[in-house]
């Protein structure tokens, strides 16, 4: 990633110095070099994400919130009036701050801005006006979509939050830390989409699970191999920059209980319970659908049992209370993102999870999911390399196999060529997808001609062995595959080809395949208006 620094720009004085002065960096101590290198890197991915118009609205808004806020002159009206300008904002403000502080603060009967300051402070009024102003300001795309989906997850992480603390003194900085942990985050997938998924994927070709310390930590590590800091190093720095305070800074920054046998330190406390707080968040959006809301709620049960053994202790919880606590913040979260206006659809997320304690879904569950999202995707006007991402992500998954390679067609018609790939060794053995189709040279290419959709339990079978391309049998060595020939009309679109290295390893029953033929059709959807 290159990015242009004017040197006119007074905000980059700093940088360009360190630069001019790079001679001198020899005789630096190696601390001294690394912290110039950082002090680079931030400055450039800073400016990367300060070129954008709508974040320098919601820069100036917070600072001008966070001046009035620390102003011991301010009056009520002036804040009111500073936030009130928006009348959007006002109104999506009051509804939040009714759910955050549903069972203390008003009963849910704050109904101005004025009364809102007087029973919460400037500051907590400020901060949640501020992260309505990124909220609104997140673009209507696909992408957009996937942040509002991130910026409800810290919504319910904060109501855990709040809920969840036994600290007075920490109870603000609770809500508001747990709200924006995810800050770095959502500004990475917003100024560097690309890049943030990029990290995603390897992090889902790697296995981790998502929720699991593992991943997390892995998840910080690439951030810093591709630009030098985190995403929560990211989000500390440009909530520095909106004049947050350094204590709730300090509180964002993610910390695993340290032992699940004592209670936190008061150093440790809160940076605990927003990170669990969070994670408890980001587990039970995850939850797969069931039939039943009955059936919902004993899995959202299972899953809070499961996270009281590790933190009981340490957040000095009633494990006797918190599954109603929790059941009763996941009611309230899902009135408030109805009324903010994020549909969220359950189970669209379902993927492993760190936390566990629920029941796994089925394979027909999760391609229905699937097949739900792609639509979604698609009547949103996604691109289609991003419907392509999300099918092989979700089928590569659920039906947990080795690799998933897509084929497209030439442009002549005459070839297909795999393009996408994911799994083990998938992209070094794409290349060697080349299946002529006129006239078909091998069983793929007589596959995909007669459209038939396959599954081959077993290559090595006499009959099916010899109509196999010597490339497969020699290179890709899978013993069993499917084979989902993509056409539209009279003209063929290209290929979805799983494998297994074991044979009869890749079992598909009837309800399964007529689920995949549907996540094909809206594949055929996409590729059909490229």
């Amino acid at each position: 990633m290159t990015h242009v620094v004017d040197s006119r720009d007074p905000s980059c004085a700093a940088p360009m110095a360190a630069r001019t002065a790079s001679a001198g960096l020899d005789a630096a101590s190696p601390q001294d070099n690394a912290d110039a290198e950082r002090q680079r890197r931030l400055a450039a991915i800073l400016r990367s994400i300060a070129e954008s118009a709508d974040f320098v609205t919601v820069r100036d808004s917070m600072v001008e919130l966070q001046r009035l806020a620390r102003s011991e002159q301010a009056h009520v009206r002036a804040l009111s009036n500073q936030i009130g300008n928006d009348v959007a904002i006002t109104s999506k403000l009051l509804r939040v701050i009714n759910a955050a502080y549903y069972a203390t603060a008003g009963g849910g009967q704050i109904t101005s801005l004025n009364r809102a300051v007087a029973l919460m402070g400037f500051q907590t009024v400020g901060m949640l006006a501020g992260s309505l102003m990124l909220f609104e300001r997140l673009p209507k795309t696909a992408d957009g979509d996937k942040l509002r989906e991130d910026f409800s997850r810290g919504q319910l992480a904060a109501l855990l939050a709040h809920e969840m603390c036994h600290s007075g003194k920490s109870l603000d900085n609770a809500y508001l830390a747990a709200q924006f942990q995810g800050l770095g985050d959502m500004l990475g997938a917003l100024h560097f989409p690309q890049d943030r998924a990029a990290i995603d994927r390897t992090l889902d070709e790697r296995q981790l699970s998502h929720g699991s310390a593992e991943r997390a930590a892995a998840r910080e590590h690439l951030a810093r191999q591709r630009w030098g800091l985190g995403f929560e190093d990211i989000g500390a720095e440009v909530a520095g920059q909106w004049g947050w305070p350094e204590a709730l800074r300090h509180a964002m920054k993610s910390l695993l209980v340290p032992d699940t046998e004592r209670a936190c330190t008061p150093e440790e406390y809160l940076r605990v319970l927003v990170t669990a707080s969070n994670r408890l968040a980001d587990a039970l959006m995850r939850l797969p659908p069931a039939e039943t809301p009955q059936q919902q709620a004993e899995a959202r049960l299972a899953l809070v049992v499961r996270f009281a053994k590790d933190h009981t202790v340490p957040l000095s919880l009633n494990r006797d209370l918190l599954p109603a606590s929790v059941e009763r913040m996941h009611g309230v979260w899902q009135d408030l993102v109805r009324s903010l206006g994020v549909e969220m659809r359950q189970g669209r997320m379902a993927v492993k999870s760190g936390l566990g304690g629920a029941r796994a879904p089925t394979v027909e569950e999760s391609l229905t999911a699937t097949l739900n999202a792609l639509s979604a995707l698609i009547d949103r006007g996604g691109p289609t390399s991003e419907v392509l991402r999300l099918l092989m992500k979700q089928i590569h998954e659920v039906l947990q196999l080795d690799r998933l390679i897509i084929c497209l067609a030439e442009p002549s018609g005459a070839q297909l060529t795999g393009r996408h790939a994911l799994g083990a060794r998938a992209l070094a053995l794409a290349p060697l997808f080349q299946i002529g189709l006129r006239p078909p040279r091998c069983l793929f290419g007589l596959l995909t001609t007669s459209r038939a959709d396959t599954l081959i339990s077993d290559v090595r079978d006499p009959t099916i062995e010899k109509r196999m391309p010597d490339w497969h049998l020699r290179q890709v060595r899978a013993r069993s595959f499917i084979v989902l020939p993509m056409a539209t009309g009279t003209r063929v679109l290209g290929m979805i080809y799983g494998d297994k290295l074991e044979p009869g390893a890749l079992k598909v029953g009837e309800r399964e395949l007529a689920l995949l033929k549907s996540i094909r059709a809206q594949a055929v959807r996409a590729l059909a208006v490229r």
